[in-house]
């Protein structure tokens, strides 16, 4: 992964991480934020 893909996946994963709402991302919806950068190999499956 290189240095962009990793700062825009980190800006989406802790975008809300403060927020009192916050809830932790399904693994269906943390899989789809990695397919959204292309990581889609075993190591990024959680299912």
């Amino acid at each position: 992964m290189d240095v962009q893909t990793a700062y825009d996946l980190s800006v989406i994963w802790y975008q809300d991480r403060m927020s009192e709402d916050w809830v932790p991302a399904s693994p269906a919806e943390a899989e789809a934020i990695f397919d959204r950068f292309g990581l889609t190999s075993r190591f990024w499956r959680l299912s």
